[in-house]
């Protein structure tokens, strides 16, 4: 059977756990989400505004395992992105294996080297290990 990054079954998609982001008035909801280390996760990603919007995670795209993105008619299995834009009104989903443990913001952010730009909806993922502590 084919596998998807992290060796999961193309199958076991459909069991991965959705995690919903909405962008509304430039603003996201939730502002923090919490996954778990060597988990398959589909992050929607909703943007209720008439205009596009980027959900840029650098580090965050670096420490998962990206399976691909679809928005519409839209698929891509690009193994190395740092952004997804969002067009108005439309979704996106990113199906993907939390590869490392870490703490990653995220941003409404059109702009590649830009940090922290004041009006820009921002965020935090965090995913937890699963290594014992000793």
């Amino acid at each position: 059977m084919p596998t998807a990054p992290g060796g999961w079954p193309r199958s076991d998609w459909l069991e991965a756990e959705t995690v919903d982001l909405r962008i509304r008035q430039g603003a996201y909801t939730p502002t923090i989400i919490r996954l778990h280390q060597d988990s398959p996760y589909v992050l929607r990603i909703a943007n209720g505004d008439d205009r596009n919007r980027v959900f840029r995670a650098n580090e965050f795209f670096g420490a998962i395992a990206l399976a691909k993105v679809t928005m519409g008619e839209f698929e891509s299995e690009a193994p190395c992105i740092s952004a997804i834009v969002v067009p108005a009104m439309e979704t996106a989903e990113a199906r993907f294996v939390a590869v490392r443990d870490g703490r990653y913001e995220f941003e409404d952010n059109p702009f590649l080297y830009a940090k922290a730009i004041a009006g820009y909806g921002s965020g935090v993922i965090s995913i937890n290990g699963t290594r014992a502590i000793k």
